[in-house]
């Protein structure tokens, strides 16, 4: 009986487990950062390390300073631990807030020319 309820319940944690990562916004690639950025108008780097769930590390990089390590945490938001930011995801851009404050802090936005 355990066993017959087991492999009945494995394709359905997989199929929920696959709905959410693929409703996450791909964010790896170049943007350029404007607003309250370390350098403005510099490229700055953000990498994906996978879709899969339980494995949705981030890393967030800039020109000057240290990177952040960051995770999605929802579909359409992440964090940068490190610079204590959180972001909301949109196909073509990072709007990143401070905790509290209810105007953007910065935004990323996409630039095929950044390398990544």
């Amino acid at each position: 009986m355990f066993k017959r309820a087991l492999v009945a319940l494995v394709p359905a944690l997989l199929l929920v487990g696959s709905v959410d990562a693929r409703a996450q916004v791909n964010i790896t690639g170049g943007y350029i950062c404007q607003g309250n950025c370390a350098t403005p108008g510099q490229c700055s780097r953000a990498y994906v390390d996978g879709f899969w769930p339980g494995r949705n590390h981030i890393a967030f990089y800039n020109n000057v300073g240290p990177a952040s390590e960051g995770a999605y945490v929802s579909a359409t938001r992440v964090v940068a631990t490190a610079w204590g930011l959180g972001g909301v995801v949109y196909r073509d851009r990072i709007v990143w807030y401070r905790p509290g404050l209810r105007r953007p802090y910065a935004v990323w936005i996409r630039n095929p020319a950044c390398p990544f």
